[in-house]
């Protein structure tokens, strides 16, 4: 009998300019398989919003980088592309943050706020809500949650949060921890992103000694 969960990891690029943060998605990763619980690395193909030097913070205008090939930096394994009609089982789903989600998900780029959450990945994350599936965002996958499923309870958001905690909505089963925004240092960061296990898959407390 399978006691572990399966726990989606969306990926949208390696880099917190122009992807995913790395530090988020792997700590993400650690603090679910420390949990006990498997890892369901997913992703996109296509083009990238843009390509940025992460050594100068300029936009690299030449250079055109595939949002799957950059994704795989970050998980080796096997990595689901929503929109090719994989529908893996999932008792959870993390999207660790990065301008890189935004930009890639949002259809202005999340230049006016006013951009919709771009499919295959909206209709993905709207079943999985329909289907009482635990959703956790990581600092600025924040509006992507917020542009799908509305606010959370009272506006708040990652800027109320200390570094190690959770914004949870149990009623809609929505979860947000501030990431890299808040933490100072891998330490901090850990320890956010456990706590987000933890209250996305509750029996995640025993594993990790509470």
């Amino acid at each position: 009998m399978r006691t572990g969960k399966k726990v989606g990891l969306l990926l949208l690029g390696c880099g917190a300019f122009d992807g995913t943060d790395p530090l988020e998605a792997i700590l993400a990763a650690l603090a679910v398989e420390e949990a006990g619980h498997e890892v369901v690395a997913l992703s996109l193909e296509g083009e990238q919003h843009h390509v940025v030097d992460h050594a100068s913070t300029e936009t690299a205008d030449n250079e055109v980088r595939d949002i799957l090939s950059e994704s795989a930096r970050i998980y080796r394994g096997i990595i689901h592309v929503l929109g090719e009609g994989v529908n893996p089982h999932l008792d959870a789903l993390i999207l660790p943050g990065g301008q890189g989600v935004v930009k890639q998900l949002l259809t202005d780029g999340g230049a006016s706020g006013l951009g919709e959450v771009r499919e295959p990945a909206a209709g993905f994350m709207r079943r999985l809500h329909e289907a009482r599936c635990p959703i956790g965002a990581v600092s600025l996958a924040e509006f992507i949650l917020s542009r799908l499923f509305g606010p959370f309870p009272g506006g708040k958001g990652c800027l109320d949060l200390p570094a190690a905690g959770v914004l949870e909505d149990p009623e809609r089963l929505l979860y947000l921890t501030p990431g890299q925004i808040s933490a100072k240092g891998l330490p901090q960061l850990t320890e956010g992103m456990r706590a987000l296990v933890r209250a996305l898959l509750p029996e995640a407390d025993r594993a990790f000694g509470t």
